[in-house]
């Protein structure tokens, strides 16, 4: 049996559900941002969403629903060092 994968638009509607609109960022430009670090200067690959999550209550819920659609899931810290 084949499985199926929420479309860009589902996934990210998804996780505006559990954080809020405001906590998903789906334009190129805050993408790019945060696939990158401060060493990190080459066109290298984007993510397809940010998701802040407020709460370890919310970043369980982004991991469920991510691993749900079948999306791989990159951690960042704090970005302090810019």
């Amino acid at each position: 049996m084949a499985t199926t994968h929420p479309t860009e638009l589902d996934f990210s509607t998804a996780l505006s559900n559990i954080v809020g609109e405001d906590h998903v960022l789906t334009n190129l430009e805050d993408r790019a941002h945060f696939s990158r670090d401060i060493f990190s200067f080459s066109d290298g690959p984007v993510a397809e969403v940010v998701v802040q999550p407020g709460s370890v209550t919310e970043l369980r819920e982004v991991l469920k629903c991510a691993a749900d659609g079948g999306r791989a899931v990159y951690t960042r810290g704090g970005g302090m060092s810019y």
